[in-house]
């Protein structure tokens, strides 16, 4: 099993080029329902904003609608340059974390691609919870929190071709979506906080400049 970070190159470019809708491999998607509220729960702090190098690439901070942030990649070598993401700052316990925004997704809170955030130095230190790992322990320890499985339809694939079989397969992907309470999830992960199989690697991103450059 590889760490989210290790597949997803790092952090850094996942903020930025997450994509929502499908996940190779099958991991724990996000919740049913929303693990916060936007107008009472969500936080804003204005350090976080700016264009920070990490080790994939640059990856630009702004202010979006409201108290959330818009992230987006600037590297041209990006594989999508330009593209960016909403996300919202969240405390929960003694951490703060990063959640993407979804709407029309079906899924309440997006936990891929989520992580914790904490500013230290004048540097970015990001540790993306490392969705695989939670579905092993879930599947590993039935009754941890209540789920379901999904699955996500990939289309028409090449397979080797037999004499017998056609040369042509559909490959579905089956994901897991939380369905426990938002309490019991929030609770969860407050535990686990410094879990370092959920949350294995921290990512440094130096800044480059601030907003407003």
């Amino acid at each position: 099993m590889l760490a989210t970070t290790r597949r997803f190159h790092s952090v850094s470019r996942l903020l930025a080029i997450l994509p929502l809708f499908f996940v190779a491999g099958g991991c724990v998607l996000g919740t049913r329902e929303p693990l916060y509220d936007v107008g009472r729960d969500v936080a804003f702090d204005p350090r976080l904003l700016g264009t920070w190098r990490g080790p994939d690439g640059i990856v630009d901070i702004a202010r979006g609608p409201g108290r959330s942030y818009r992230i987006t990649s600037p590297d041209a070598d990006s594989e999508a340059p330009g593209t960016g993401l909403t996300y919202d700052l969240v405390p929960l316990g003694r951490k703060r974390y990063l959640f993407a925004q979804s709407p029309g997704s079906g899924v309440g809170t997006m936990l891929y691609g989520s992580c914790r955030v904490r500013r230290e130095h004048g540097q970015l230190c990001l540790r993306a919870l490392d969705v695989f790992a939670l579905e092993e322990r879930l599947q590993r320890q039935p009754g941890t929190l209540r789920y379901e499985t999904v699955e996500v339809h990939t289309g028409l694939h090449p397979v080797q071709r037999s004499a017998t079989g056609p040369a042509r397969a559909e490959v579905p992907i089956q994901n897991l979506i939380l369905t426990d309470s938002p309490k019991r999830i929030r609770q969860y992960l407050i535990r686990h906080e410094n879990d370092r199989q959920l949350f294995p690697t921290e990512i440094v991103l130096a800044r480059l400049s601030s907003e407003g450059r």
